[in-house]
């Protein structure tokens, strides 16, 4: 795991609440092993099986946060529809991982929202961000942005806030989670 990456991990895994926009893949947090690996293959050529597995498990590991039965984290993810058509792995992994958005959407902690080609332009179309959320006693929050070669912490209180109102501002134009639940499951039985 890079050093960038795992600064993250350590982060997110201390957060109270995650507010994720994923413009072109499903969130990391939401993947399915198969999913994943098709993922990280398609992205890492260069990858071993062995970093495949290593890559697919620590996923696996990060999702369990949401699991917790006291206090698990807070994920509010907007998905943009691009998303559910690009199929990732066969279209049996691709069905496997609407079922399971469509599963992780019913839970009381996760909030998923997709946003519609037919929203048009929206506040965060230059590309995916993390918001983490800490405690207020904290005043920790900070936004994450990845790229090919790292990442970008956003800590000024400026640009956490600035984050803060595009992503409330997605979710207003966003589909409901019940619509976005809805939409997840005709299309998983469509495949």
């Amino acid at each position: 795991m890079p050093d960038w990456f795992e600064q993250f991990v350590g982060l997110e895994s201390d957060a109270t609440e995650l507010w994720n926009y994923n413009p072109s893949v499903v969130d990391g947090l939401l993947q399915t092993p198969d999913y994943a690996e098709a993922l990280i293959e398609a992205s890492l050529p260069q990858s071993t099986d062995a970093d495949l597995r290593r890559s697919v498990e620590l996923r696996t590991a990060r999702q369990s946060r949401l699991n917790r039965d006291t206090h698990p984290t807070q994920l509010h993810v907007v998905l943009d529809e691009a998303v559910l058509h690009r199929v990732i792995g066969s279209a049996d992994a691709m069905r496997d991982q609407l079922e399971r958005l469509a599963e992780m959407g019913s839970r009381p902690n996760i909030t998923i929202q997709l946003m519609p080609f037919m929203a048009g332009a929206h506040p965060a179309m230059k590309g995916p961000f993390s918001l983490l959320r800490f405690p207020e006693t904290l005043d920790m929050d900070a936004v994450y942005l990845e790229n090919e070669r790292g990442a970008i912490w956003l800590e000024r209180p400026a640009d956490v806030e600035h984050y803060t109102t595009v992503f409330r501002a997605m979710r207003k134009q966003a589909l409901s989670p019940e619509e976005t639940r809805d939409r997840v499951v005709n299309l998983a039985k469509s495949l």
